[in-house]
């Protein structure tokens, strides 16, 4: 028979034992583990959640606060159309309108080089796995230079008024998409590009504003009331411009049209003056000799030409002069042999005899 203290160690001692009590020990770290692991995940994911949002907040709050600026720079204060412009880019990223806080910006008119700045807030809970919620505030502060001339702009900006912030009537958030901030005001200035003897093609630009800021990144299209001339985006400032080929001598309409507003002008075309660059003269003969004129804008087409009494033609476009006697012109008795007529060139034979 096995003494008692022996049996005791060979029970502890044994292999089945062993085992057991390393399949129990195994179990509790394996639920251990899976504890850890389980908070490391939640810990995870929420700090990642809150930390995107932090971003998206400050990302939101930086765009806002530039195009306050600019606002601010363009109307030397802060003014009404500043305030919808903020809560339009605030809306379209999916923040409360009313939540963004202005605590610094220009309230009174400032001259044109005078500092302008703004400084927008917001706050955003954060939620911690077992601290619950706590709020976080972001800011974004910017300045810059006014541009605001008084003397050219018609005094003080009497639209200065203290921040409101609500929502936009956009969805996008970005003042440069087509569609997210209603234009206002679309500028047309239309000019020559060369002179006007030798004009190639007109320009059009302008500039596009909308809720009190120019917009950058929106196509403007320009016609004449029966074809699209040309198109073009507008640059940082809100600028566009489109050149088209210059039309024939008349009156025109023409329109500009970007993200729902337009603008049109007038003009009158002018004839394009001739110019002549060289007159030769060559086959002489007893009675005459051929002249050939070269330049610019002379005429596409032969004129109106009537039978000279002396031989030729007379007309109106064209006559030749020698001491104090004209031949080709209406009412002369000498006439000239037309022999040739474009925009560059015009050949013709005097008949006559001096």
């Amino acid at each position: 028979m096995t003494p008692p203290k022996r049996r005791a160690l060979w029970a502890l001692t044994r292999r089945d034992a062993w085992d057991r009590r390393w399949r129990d020990t195994q179990g509790v770290g394996e639920t251990v583990g899976a504890v850890f692991g389980i908070m490391l995940l939640v810990f995870g994911l929420t700090g990642s959640l809150s930390a995107y949002r932090l971003w998206q907040v400050h990302q939101t709050l930086v765009h806002a606060a530039s195009v306050a600026l600019r606002s601010e720079e363009q109307q030397g204060c802060w003014t009404a159309s500043t305030s919808q412009a903020v809560g339009a880019v605030a809306q379209g990223a999916g923040l409360n309108p009313h939540g963004v806080k202005v605590t610094h910006f220009t309230a009174n008119t400032t001259d044109y080089g005078q500092p302008v700045t703004v400084t927008l807030s917001y706050q955003t809970n954060i939620d911690y796995l077992f601290g619950g919620l706590s709020a976080w505030t972001e800011q974004a502060s910017l300045s810059g230079s006014s541009f605001y001339v008084p003397a050219t702009m018609t005094g003080s900006n009497g639209g200065c008024t203290a921040p409101s912030v609500t929502g936009g009537s956009g969805g996008s958030g970005s003042s440069g998409s087509s569609g997210s901030t209603p234009s206002s005001g679309l500028q047309l200035t239309l000019a020559t590009t060369t002179p006007e003897a030798t004009q190639q093609s007109y320009t059009a630009s302008g500039v596009l504003t909308g809720g009190g800021i120019d917009l950058p990144n929106t196509l403007v299209t320009l016609s004449d009331g029966s074809e699209t001339l040309g198109s073009a985006t507008t640059n940082n400032a809100g600028q566009y411009s489109i050149a088209f080929a210059a039309p024939s001598a008349g009156s025109y309409t023409y329109t500009a049209t970007a993200d729902g507003a337009t603008a049109t002008q007038s003009i009158t075309v002018a004839a394009l003056k001739p110019a002549i660059s060289s007159v030769t003269f060559s086959h002489w003969t007893k009675t005459g000799a051929t002249i050939t004129i070269t330049g610019k804008n002379l005429g596409s087409t032969m004129p109106t030409l009537s039978t000279a009494n002396g031989g030729g033609n007379n007309s109106q476009a064209l006559a030749l002069h020698y001491k104090g006697q004209s031949a080709g012109y209406q009412g002369n008795a000498w006439g000239l042999t037309y022999q040739s007529w474009s925009s560059s060139q015009v050949v013709v034979q005097y008949p006559g005899s001096w």
